[in-house]
């Protein structure tokens, strides 16, 4: 099952929230928290009932852009990690592949019958194998 239909038939609070809204619950409670001083400002007579309404829409669409602006920013800092972190375990993918593929070369190189590499004679395949082997064997002329 999709994590969507999971989703659609979760209670409100189990998969409820969309995925580019901000978050209400934090929003509006510092929307809440902009407009003490306004209420204060009421019940001194200071202040209007229209304009505290104003002051209270102004601080909710304040805080609700801010939320969003956020959770964006988050957002898209999580997808450039992930990405990130993908692409280096690719990279790193590769430099093994690189690595196995280094080895059975130089593995099978040096299984390959036949294959001299200069500087490194055979044992008795040299001058000095020749005589100790015919001086060993006492063969004459040798």
């Amino acid at each position: 099952m999709s994590r969507k239909a999971k989703g659609a038939g979760a209670g409100p609070g189990k998969g409820a929230r969309k995925v580019g809204a901000a978050p209400p619950r934090e929003a509006v409670t510092i929307a809440l928290l902009l407009v003490v001083p306004a209420v204060l400002l009421l019940l001194d007579g200071n202040l209007s009932v229209p304009q505290l309404v104003a002051r209270v829409a102004g601080a909710l669409a304040l805080t609700w852009l801010a939320a969003s602006v956020i959770g964006g920013t988050v957002r898209s800092a999580r997808r450039s990690l992930a990405r990130a972190r993908a692409e280096a375990a690719a990279e790193e993918a590769r430099a093994r592949r690189e690595a196995r593929k280094a080895a059975k070369a130089s593995a099978a190189e040096a299984e390959q019958p036949g294959d001299e590499r200069p500087g490194t004679e055979q044992p008795g395949a040299g001058a000095l194998g020749a005589e100790v082997g015919g001086a060993a064997y006492g063969l004459p002329g040798e």
